[in-house]
């Protein structure tokens, strides 16, 4: 569960992970595999950026999770510039909720082999697997603040599961996934069945 860095900018001194150090005063995730990090904003808060780690496993068959953590600079800084400059980061284990329109409180099931990239702010989530079978469902979360809390919402935008073949990606794991524009492109992966 340790975090690195490679900074692009630091090209004179040749690229080299900086292994970053954070803050102990909450509980650091658990090691994992396979889980996503996506940088994204904090409603409501101008130029904020914190970093979700979503999900992920311990092992082929055991230990998938659909825990989130989110973590953000000490300062209230944006993560980058934070890591960059040596100001503290902490790990904060947020609120989850799902959003008034799922269906009977869904949240993601959990699941490691996922993608996530981050959309206007937000985090888009596709896929994934718990090893006996893939997911093909899409998720928006996003990320607010309440009384120095943080809120996570999960929205369910397709449930892959109700959709027919050729309106989404069929499910999958290992795939990637990539936005350009306001289109989002997944490619390859496996399926368990």
């Amino acid at each position: 569960n340790d975090l690195h860095l490679l900074d692009l900018n630091q090209r004179n001194d040749g690229l080299q992970l900086k292994q970053l150090h954070v803050g102990s005063s909450h509980e650091p995730p658990f090691p994992r595999c396979s889980g996503t990090l996506t940088a994204m904003s904090v409603n409501g808060c101008d130029d904020s950026e914190v970093v979700a780690l979503f999900g992920g496993s311990q092992g082929y068959f055991e230990g998938f999770s659909n825990s989130l953590r989110i973590l953000c600079a000490d300062d209230g800084t944006r993560v980058g510039d934070a890591a960059t400059t040596g100001v503290g980061l902490t790990w904060h284990e947020p609120i989850v909720r799902a959003h008034p329109s799922n269906i009977n409180g869904r949240i993601p099931d959990a699941r490691w082999g996922h993608s996530a990239v981050a959309f206007d702010g937000k985090l888009l989530l596709f896929g994934g697997s718990n090893t006996t079978h893939c997911f093909a469902d899409t998720w928006l979360l996003e990320i607010s603040q309440e009384q120095g809390r943080f809120i996570a919402t999960w929205t369910l935008l397709i449930d892959g599961a109700h959709h027919g073949i050729g309106s989404c990606p069929p499910p999958r794991a290992g795939q990637t996934a990539s936005l350009v524009g306001s289109s989002l492109f997944i490619f390859g992966g496996c399926h368990i069945s």
